[in-house]
């Protein structure tokens, strides 16, 4: 352990009922937690969603709708010891109780906050709240760290390691923009060289405070047995646009609003292009121009027109994904799997729900899935997903529309590049590599313009297979199920898994002196 976390030495055990139930790799994550305890430090347990397990101690709840109840709860627990489990809207509404009690302060030995990139925008009253409240000990559970840029990851060790990274313009100047301009695609080697020194030192100075373990990490035991954790495998299916979602992209790029995009921000553009890829009929009135508004309205009449029987067949056949999605499906239920359907809108689950009825395919929307009665389909939200929600029965899941930051103002074919770019930023800050970059933030005029290559051919697809392809090994059960997928009419696979294995070359000082 590094020389910051020096401490006293005590030590502790574990009961044994508790011990024996653990995985390796959580008893290395609790003799981490202890030794920041013995520093008297807090830090970040970032682990891939799904490793940690929690054990019951003597707990009270201090949330509900009587204010009395609560207070009494937490009275109880400050005077008999114990642990207070609650809500972040609970603390924001009564941070003064949980700092004064009697007037008089409470300091708390622990603050340990699970899904805690919450509080990744510290201007909100709900970060303000819990920065108010004084705790010996700050803990950060999060298997997400960064979700959209490296001041995420600044507002976590703002929380429970305050002094480690400075101000928030301190860490700007000194780390996020020298590293932010070393990954540009055009960066020059100097610059590049600069940003790989600067992630360095971040990682170096954030390592003795941050654990994460990735569940490819930890299948294995350390006598070599198979672990708890069942193995996954992340696929990213390529589609073609279908005739009828081609005729909106085109008309769309050709359209006024995106001819004066240079007048105007970008982000309204990439969102139409965003739901012309995943469904025509997501666009609004307050989303595009009079001619899309039209195109969308007769869409609407033809489907409605359409004979009974032919309805479903006309209606999947608008999107690539819904019709792909049910296509996998009508293979993934008959083979007795169970999935999750992820969308980020309520709007696209409805058109799934839709195509779902049509073809008799039973489903749940956020509730009874996890009792393992009912249907073998579940369609919730991104957001729902995200928040700490424990959906084991499942066996396959499907994202029909990954999530990307509009804010970056990247965003290439399904988008996807935006996931590569915050992907590759988290390696850069946490790991010790620097990702290959894959495009620049020129590459934004390449969107508003139609592929030179045609709508069946993604370049970003060609990239990565030509950068990866030859890493990939597959047991016989994935190689089969993507020989099925080539059989739907994609335009390809890609391995999500190995989109972050090459790191890109970066001269250090003395070889970038040398080439002078």
């Amino acid at each position: 352990m590094d020389d910051n976390l020096t401490g006293p030495k005590s030590e502790y055990q574990l009961p044994g009922k508790i011990a024996k139930k653990l995985c390796a790799h959580q008893v290395d994550g609790l003799k981490w937690l202890w030794s920041l305890h013995c520093a008297g430090k807090g830090g970040i347990l970032g682990d891939d969603m799904g490793l940690e397990i929690l054990r019951h101690h003597f707990v009270c709840r201090y949330y509900g709708t009587c204010p009395k109840a609560r207070q009494d709860r937490l009275q109880y627990v400050l005077q008999e010891k114990g642990i207070l489990l609650t809500t972040y809207d609970i603390v924001r509404n009564n941070s003064k109780s949980l700092r004064e009690l009697d007037e008089d302060s409470i300091t708390w030995d622990y603050m340990i906050l699970d899904e805690g990139h919450i509080i990744k925008n510290p201007s909100t009253q709900r970060a303000k709240s819990l920065l108010e409240i004084p705790a010996a000990h700050r803990i950060v559970v999060s298997g997400t760290p960064i979700q959209n840029n490296l001041r995420d990851l600044w507002a976590l060790f703002n929380f429970c390691c305050p002094e480690l990274l400075g101000d928030n313009k301190v860490f700007k100047e000194k780390y996020e923009n020298p590293i932010l301009r070393g990954n540009e695609k055009k960066a020059s080697d100097e610059e590049k060289r600069f940003g790989s020194d600067v992630a360095k030192e971040l990682r170096e100075c954030i390592q003795p405070f941050f654990l994460r373990r990735l569940k490819s990490e930890v299948f294995l035991e350390d006598d070599g047995e198979v672990a708890k954790l069942s193995k996954k495998s992340e696929l990213i299916v390529w589609l073609r646009l279908t005739d009828c979602q081609q005729r909106f992209y085109k008309v769309f790029l050709n359209s006024a609003m995106v001819l004066s995009s240079f007048y105007r921000s970008p982000l309204p553009l990439l969102t139409n292009l965003k739901k012309i890829c995943d469904h025509p009929l997501l666009l609004t009135k307050g989303d595009a121009e009079d001619v899309l508004e039209g195109m969308a309205e007769k869409l609407v009449m033809h489907i409605a027109d359409g004979e009974r029987d032919k309805f479903q067949e006309t209606r999947d056949g608008i999107s690539c994904k819904i019709s792909f999605t049910m296509s996998l499906l009508d293979n993934l239920i008959r083979d007795g799997h169970s999935v999750l359907i992820f969308s980020q809108t309520r709007k696209m689950l409805d058109l799934i729900q839709d195509s779902l009825l049509s073809r008799g395919h039973e489903y749940l929307r956020l509730m009874n899935f996890q009792k393992g009665t009912g249907a073998p389909i579940f369609l919730l939200t991104s957001q729902v997903g995200g928040q700490g929600l424990t959906l084991t029965r499942a066996d396959r899941v499907i994202v029909v529309d990954p999530a990307w930051n509009p804010s970056l103002m990247l965003l290439l074919a399904y988008s996807l590049e935006g996931k590569i770019f915050k992907g590759g930023l988290f390696k850069t800050a946490t790991e010790h590599k620097e990702q290959i970059r894959y495009f620049s933030k020129r590459d934004l005029k390449e969107i508003f313009s139609l592929p030179t290559e045609g709508f069946d051919i993604s370049p970003t697809q060609q990239q990565l297979n030509k950068e990866h392809d030859h890493q990939v090994k597959m047991d016989e059960s994935l190689r089969s199920h993507i020989e099925f997928l080539n059989t739907l009419g994609i335009a390809g696979v890609s391995h999500h898994s190995l989109l972050y294995s090459k790191t890109a070359p970066v001269q250090d000082a003395d070889e970038e002196m040398e080439g002078r």
